[in-house]
């Protein structure tokens, strides 16, 4: 599930548009879906706002009627009112695919239709209204698109790397991603022989007294933002030591979460980014951690949903990876990921002043 990445961005999407909706969906994601179903969504609002925005790898038939009903909950608590259906390509589940997926319809009509009509229904029953359901076999310019209400509603996709979304998303430094894939590699980890002298390095500061003092231990991290491809090459390992190690005072730690919050935001993920990449095991949970939480708040919910798998591959008892891993799964609204984050941080800015002032 993904907010809308351009929350405050005042760009205008045509939800009543099949084809304006259907090529703005990679850029709502961060990457170009295959075999999915998209729900891009509108929220309750005077004007109604653009909602969350939902992807699930398509499903095998026998568990339509499931998916739909599962569908609900994040959508519901997200106050939508209504949602654009976008299935894209083909199910390897579906027997009925033709060798090499489908690439247009068959005479039957589209692939697919039980399922959208499983979800139409769902959605019915929550009172949230389907404005759209269309099927591309895949988003690239050009490429052609259907409606399933109506077989006369058709058309060709524009050029999908120059909407409004796909501009803004640039512009503010945000890449849209060919696959989920590629989101895999972003943050696979550096080859094992510097990940194990950053282990060492980490070892030999487990002894040590953390540092006491928050402003100086979060100038690191400011500092490292500046280079943070430094900090994945086989020489950065004391770095990365110097800076995990940084990250043992809860104080430090939810300053670093307040990074999302304020315009240190795109600079703090690519640190986590790097951070996530360059550390070794159980370690490696806390800059996953800061990853999701940053990716949350920015709506990025693709990335935040893989910063956590990461975290909990690398200690499945983390605190914050559990709380993050459910508030993904039940798709807690963004708006409130940000209103705790931005409490927290308050609540640890006073505490520290409290601090300075006794001492």
């Amino acid at each position: 599930m993904n907010d809308n990445p351009l929350w405050n961005t005042p760009i205008q999407l045509r939800i009543g548009d099949p084809a304006s909706v259907t090529s703005n969906v990679p850029h709502l994601l961060g990457f170009y879906p295959q075999d999915s179903l998209v729900l891009v969504t509108v929220t309750a609002g005077d004007p109604p706002r653009l909602g969350v925005t939902v992807r699930i790898d398509l499903p095998p038939p026998q568990y339509y009627e499931l998916t739909a009903r599962s569908l609900l909950q994040p959508l519901i608590i997200n106050d939508v009112v209504s949602a654009t259906l976008v299935l894209v390509g083909s199910s390897r589940h579906d027997p009925n695919t033709p060798p090499g997926g489908w690439t247009e319809p068959s005479k039957d009509g589209l692939p697919h239709r039980s399922l959208v009509d499983a979800l139409t229904a769902a959605l019915a029953d929550a009172e949230i209204d389907v404005v759209r359901a269309v099927w591309t076999p895949r988003i690239e310019t050009g490429q052609r698109w259907w409606c399933y209400e109506d077989p006369s509603c058709t058309g060709e996709l524009p050029d999908v790397r120059s909407t409004a979304l796909a501009m803004a998303s640039a512009v503010s430094g945000d890449v849209t991603l060919r696959d989920r894939d590629e989101l895999v590699v972003m943050l696979e980890p550096v080859p094992s022989d510097t990940l194990r002298r950053t282990e060492a390095a980490l070892e030999a500061r487990a002894h040590l007294a953390p540092n006491t003092n928050t402003a100086a231990a979060v100038q690191l991290f400011m500092d490292a933002m500046a280079n943070t491809h430094e900090l994945t090459q086989p020489d950065g390992a004391d770095h990365v030591a110097d800076l995990i190690a940084a990250l043992r005072p809860p104080a430090v730690r939810t300053v670093c979460m307040g990074m999302a919050l304020d315009d240190r935001a795109h600079d703090a993920e690519r640190l986590w980014i790097a951070l996530t990449k360059a550390t070794p095991g159980p370690w490696r949970a806390e800059p996953a951690c800061l990853l999701a939480v940053s990716a949350y708040a920015q709506g990025k919910g693709v990335l935040a949903r893989a910063a956590v798998d990461v975290a909990l591959d690398a200690d499945p008892h983390h605190g914050l990876a559990s709380v993050l891993d459910q508030a993904l799964r039940m798709g807690l609204p963004r708006r409130k990921v940000l209103a705790i984050l931005a409490e927290t941080t308050t609540e640890s800015a006073s505490g520290d002043a409290r601090t300075d002032d006794v001492g």
